[in-house]
C-alpha cells in the first residue's frame, strides 16, 4: 500500500510539473471529449473528407456507425475523433489548423480517455496516420484505392445493354450474393445495377453510392457471380459503372 501511495504521489507530482510547464509555455491543459451527433459536426467532417482525396463507402460507414466526440480545451473546439464499437477502433481524428502543432499531446490524451484497441486510417490522412503510427505495434493494409488512368482502356467484354438498374424481380438474387446489407431498390443514394445475359442468367451486380461527406464522389463496387469470374464480367461492370458515375456528374471512386 505504501509503495502504491508513493507511486501515485510521484505521478501526481509529475502531472503537476507538466501542468506548470504547459502554463509557463502558454498552453492550457483542460482538454475534454464531448459526445456529439453527426448533424452537429457535419460541415467539419465534410471538410475533413475533402482533404483526404480518396475514401469510399467503407470509410463513410466507419464514421456513420461510430461514436463522435468533439475535442475541446477550456470550451474551445480543437477537432473531432470517432470510435467504432464494439471493436473500439478509432476511425477518424483531426484537428483544426491552429491546433495541429499539438498533435502528439492531443492524440495521447484521446488515447488515454477512449482506450482504443486500434485504428482504421486512410493513408492520405497524414495527421491521423502519423499519430497512429507513433503508437502502433502492428500495421496491415485493409484496402487499396486506384487513380483513373489517362490511357484508353480495352472495351468491355459484354454490351452495356446487359447492364441495367435493378428492379424488384432482381431482389432475390441480389440478396443471395451477400453483397448488400440489404439490397434496396430505388435508392438514389445507392443505385444498384444488375448484369444479366439475354437468357436470364445472373452474371453480377454493381452499385454507385453517394457519400454524405463529399457529394461530388460516387463510390463504385461490384460483385461477379461465381460462374462468370475471370471472364471479363467484373471489368465490364467497372467500366459501365465509371461511365454512369460520370453521366451523373460525379467523380468515380473505386
Amino acid at each position: 500500500t505504501n509503495s502504491r501511495s508513493r507511486r501515485q504521489w510521484h505521478e501526481i507530482c509529475r502531472l503537476f510539473r507538466q501542468y506548470l510547464s504547459y502554463r509557463k509555455e502558454g498552453f492550457a491543459v483542460m482538454l475534454s471529449l464531448i459526445p456529439v451527433k453527426l448533424e452537429d459536426c457535419l460541415p467539419a467532417y465534410c471538410r475533413y473528407a475533402a482533404s483526404l482525396r480518396l475514401v469510399d463507402t467503407f470509410w463513410d460507414d466507419m464514421i456513420l456507425q461510430a461514436e463522435l466526440f468533439r475535442i475541446a480545451e477550456d470550451g474551445k473546439e480543437l477537432g473531432f475523433v470517432s470510435r467504432k464499437r464494439p471493436e473500439d477502433l478509432l476511425t477518424s481524428f483531426f484537428l483544426h489548423n491552429n491546433a495541429v502543432f499539438r498533435l502528439a499531446e492531443v492524440f495521447s490524451y484521446v488515447k488515454g480517455i477512449l482506450h482504443p484497441t486500434g485504428a482504421r486510417v486512410v493513408t492520405g490522412d497524414e495527421t491521423f496516420l502519423s499519430a497512429a503510427l507513433d503508437h502502433a505495434r502492428h500495421v496491415e493494409p485493409q484496402a487499396f484505392f486506384f487513380d483513373l488512368t489517362d490511357q484508353k482502356a480495352a472495351p468491355p467484354a459484354f454490351p452495356r445493354a446487359w447492364f441495367y438498374e435493378a428492379q424488384e424481380a432482381d431482389l432475390p438474387e441480389l440478396q443471395e450474393t451477400g453483397f448488400y446489407h440489404p439490397a434496396v431498390i430505388g435508392n438514389p443514394e445507392n443505385r444498384i445495377f444488375v448484369m444479366r445475359r439475354p437468357d436470364g442468367m445472373f452474371m453480377g451486380t454493381g452499385h454507385i453510392a453517394r457519400s454524405p461527406f463529399n457529394r461530388s464522389w460516387g463510390a463504385v463496387g461490384m460483385y461477379t457471380a461465381p460462374g462468370f469470374r475471370r471472364t471479363g464480367v467484373g471489368r465490364s461492370m467497372i467500366l459501365f459503372l465509371r461511365e454512369i458515375t460520370k453521366e451523373m456528374g460525379l467523380t468515380p471512386i473505386c
